[in-house]
């Protein structure tokens, strides 16, 4: 009975055992599939692989791994030396570092230059061009320049000692025209650079022979205090305009950057000059100027206007004042429903008021105005007739120096193209012409529309008697 039992236990023992050789021969077997060796490929690692080096650098080249004996060479020994990995540039060109050990090698690729400069810009100048040359490495110690001047080399040289930065190195003495220079940088060990070439240009008396003063359209005061003046777009190379100036604490100098239109001086007395400072280039380090010249301040448009004795004066009614709106007129209506442009093409900037191609103002409304300056030469009584034409009665007003005057009345000329002589014409309708009584110098006169109804083209002031 025992020995049955210990008989099934060690046959049990024996199934199960088979069942695992069996098992672990199928997953070592894949099944049948058969199993090749791993194979590891031998190689040199390097912690540089690429070596952009200027003369006289060095660099340590570490291999891995750090068994066994490595071998080093040097394809060019000219441009690259080594020796247990440190690599020194001993000439300007490109060389291949090898390392190599039981037949496995790996290859350094290594260029060697001279530094060079990081940018150059050429500036012209008067009779000059500046040449700006920027530095940032600390491995050069001069720069040199060169250039042909009249069949001559021409050179300069700037000792840097190592520096970065931007350096500016001179070409002068240079007649007008372009010149082409050459940038050469130099190492410690006076190696030279691969050299860079630059066009710059030198103005003279040829580009200042074609500069004039920015055209000034109209500088006047006005009645607020201040005084106007009003330029025309200035040229491309106008780098600003320079001011100067009488006020109450003296001589004054004022820069006008050349996109300004319109400059207000509040402190202007007398003896305004002006000139204009020309820029040839953007980048240009000199400029250019023409000298100065006096500018007149006159708020009279196409003036001035004299009243004498001597005979009648005529005053075209579109001729009123510098000063724009407020100052030297109101107009009703801001378009300018005369379609225009006498103003602007005479010096002003402003263009509302309704001035026709006949010359004439018209289109008036009842609260227009237009402000007139004249110079009184003799002192005395002056009439006033004006040429108008309309179709129906109006009344105006004059206002001398900012007294108002009586109230006139018009009448109509049967038509808007029939021009009249409102008092010559109208005597015995009109009998009260208006007079003026002026004394010698200088007057404010405003005619002011209280009715509308008529053109008005000219105004013409007759010497009377003497106050």
């Amino acid at each position: 009975m025992n020995v049955k039992l210990k008989f099934k236990k060690m046959k049990a023992i024996f199934l199960n055992g088979s069942i695992c050789l069996f098992l672990c021969g199928l997953l070592l077997s894949g099944c049948g599939c058969e199993i090749d060796e791993a194979v590891v490929e031998r190689t040199i690692y390097v912690d540089v692989k690429k070596a952009d080096l200027f003369y006289g650098d060095r660099v340590q080249i570490t291999v891995s791994p750090t068994e066994g004996t490595f071998e080093w060479t040097s394809d060019d020994p000219t441009v690259a030396t080594v020796a247990n990995g440190l690599v020194e540039a001993v000439g300007v060109g490109t060389a291949n570092i090898v390392v190599s050990m039981d037949g496995i090698r790996k290859s350094i690729p290594v260029t060697v230059t001279i530094p060079v400069a990081d940018n150059v810009i050429a500036r012209s100048g008067k009779e000059r061009v500046q040449l700006d040359v920027q530095i940032k490495s600390d491995r050069i110690k001069s720069i040199n320049v060169s250039w042909n001047q009249n069949g001559a080399l021409e050179t300069r040289t700037l000792a840097i000692d190592h520096q970065s930065g931007v350096f500016p190195i001179y070409a002068d003495g240079l007649t007008e025209g372009s010149y082409t220079f050459t940038v050469t940088c130099f190492d410690k060990f006076d190696n030279e650079a691969v050299p860079i070439e630059i066009t710059g240009y030198a103005f003279g008396d040829v580009f200042q022979a074609t500069l004039q003063n920015r055209n000034i359209k109209s500088a006047y005061p006005r009645s607020d205090g201040n005084t106007i003046i009003n330029w025309d777009d200035a040229a491309s190379t106008v780098a600003y305009c320079e001011l100067q100036y009488t006020s109450a604490a003296g001589r004054q100098t004022r820069q006008i950057p050349a996109g300004e239109i319109t400059t207000t001086l509040g402190d202007y007395v007398s003896g305004l000059e002006y000139a204009t400072f020309f820029r040839p280039e953007a980048t240009a380090v000199d400029l250019f100027s023409v000298p100065f010249a006096s500018q007149k301040v006159d708020e009279r448009f196409k003036g001035p206007h004299t009243l004498s004795a001597a005979a009648p004066y005529s005053l075209e009614a579109r001729n009123f004042d510098y000063g724009g709106p407020g100052f030297a007129y109101y107009d009703g209506t801001p378009a300018n429903q005369g379609n225009t442009t006498y103003r602007l093409d005479n010096g002003d900037v402003y263009n509302e008021v309704d001035i026709e191609s006949g010359g004439n103002i018209g289109y008036g409304t009842a609260g227009e105005w237009v402000v007139y300056t004249v110079d009184v030469q003799d002192d005395g009584k002056y009439a006033v007739d004006m040429e108008l034409a309309g179709t129906g009665a109006g009344k105006y007003y004059f206002e001398l120096d900012g007294q108002v005057l009586a109230s006139c009345n018009t009448l109509s000329t049967d038509g808007w193209g029939t021009w009249r002589w409102l008092y010559e014409h109208f005597t015995e309708l009109l009998p009260e012409q208006p007079v003026l009584s002026l004394t010698a110098g200088t007057h404010k006169i405003k005619f002011y529309i209280e009715t509308a109804g008529f053109n008005f083209r000219t105004f013409k002031f007759t010497y009377k008697e003497p106050l």
